[in-house]
């Protein structure tokens, strides 16, 4: 048995796992071993608060942020240095890019790409299969899917 096996089966007693893997085989391996089991992958550098809460199979990268109150679901990627700030929603399957970051209060609907730099402001609600251009600055709701980009962000091909 690997020594990857063995971490995940000592510390999957309590069902919640978090593993941070710096080899790509070892991930590899621990995914193989491990196929019917979702997991977290949390970054050692990464800062989580205690009262978020993590769905399942979520991979937080270096230096992010996962700040007080926010709710994840399942399948979410926060890349390295994107920040979820304080009571934040997001749906299941969306992706973070780099230096991200999501504002106090943000709802963001499932299956979104957002870019990375890209700044939501609080209180803002994003619908879901939306995607966010990098360096795009979100100021007001975005309530259908399509491709966004800019300063205000607009819907790519609006009014052009």
């Amino acid at each position: 048995m690997s020594a990857e096996r063995a971490a995940f089966r000592a510390s999957s007693a309590s069902g919640d796992l978090f593993i941070a893997l710096q080899d790509a085989q070892a991930k590899a391996r621990l995914s193989a071993e491990c196929a019917p089991a979702l997991v977290n992958l949390i970054h050692p550098s990464a800062v989580v608060s205690p009262s978020a809460v993590l769905s399942r199979n979520i991979f937080v990268g270096a230096f992010a942020f996962v700040n007080m109150d926010a709710r994840v679901a399942d399948g979410v990627v926060v890349n390295s240095r994107a920040a979820i700030e304080h009571d934040n929603e997001i749906g299941e399957c969306v992706f973070l890019g780099t230096g991200a970051t999501l504002s106090g209060h943000v709802h963001i609907g499932s299956f979104t790409m957002v870019g990375a730099g890209v700044t939501i402001k609080p209180g803002t609600r994003v619908a879901g299969g939306v995607t966010l251009g990098a360096g795009a600055v979100v100021v007001r709701d975005v309530t259908e899917p399509g491709v966004y980009v800019g300063n205000p962000a607009e819907l790519l091909g609006a009014g052009r």
